[in-house]
């Protein structure tokens, strides 16, 4: 028996999906402007520094790539708008995911990231209609989550998990 896994991995909200001609392997994709296969494993370069992993619901096996910077959260919601689809998440397959349900947030660590420079990652479910659950136990609106890689968040019926680089 053959099975076929796809994995899809977005850098600006677009997301690709890549087949792997029925092996077994893993294939990511990086959406761009130069797309680039990744082999299954390969760790992503630190410019993106949260990587959404959707791992239960009708977008499970899509990963996206974010870059937050202070002033400038990235959003994760239902919606098509060009802020999910350019610099956020988009999971417009999820009826029971608000429009706007929350926003990745960078403090500290400056603009450019330079030497020495630590930016800290927080979640905040901006008062989803459904709410948002990490580890059994509803976030209150717009209170901030710091992150941590490895977290697991449950936003409408999707399970996604952080990993941070």
């Amino acid at each position: 028996t053959t099975t076929t896994t796809t994995t899809t991995t977005t850098e600006v909200g677009l997301s690709k999906p890549m087949s792997n001609n029925n092996t077994n392997n893993t294939t990511t994709a990086a959406a761009s402007t130069n797309a680039t296969s990744l082999p299954a494993g390969t760790k992503q370069t630190s410019s993106y520094p949260i990587e959404v992993r959707m791992i239960v619901g009708p977008h499970a096996n899509s990963n996206y790539m974010l870059r937050p910077k202070p002033g400038q959260p990235c959003l994760i919601g239902r919606s098509k708008g060009k802020k999910f689809i350019k610099n956020g998440v988009s999971l417009y397959k999820d009826q029971e995911i608000s429009t706007t349900h929350g926003k990745f947030i960078a403090e500290g660590g400056g603009l450019g990231g330079g030497a020495g420079a630590t930016a800290r990652y927080y979640f905040t479910d901006v008062g989803s209609t459904n709410g948002t659950m990490y580890e059994g136990e509803a976030l209150m609106p717009n209170d901030k989550l710091l992150l941590e890689s490895g977290m697991e968040l449950k936003v409408g019926n999707s399970v996604l998990r952080v990993v941070l680089s």
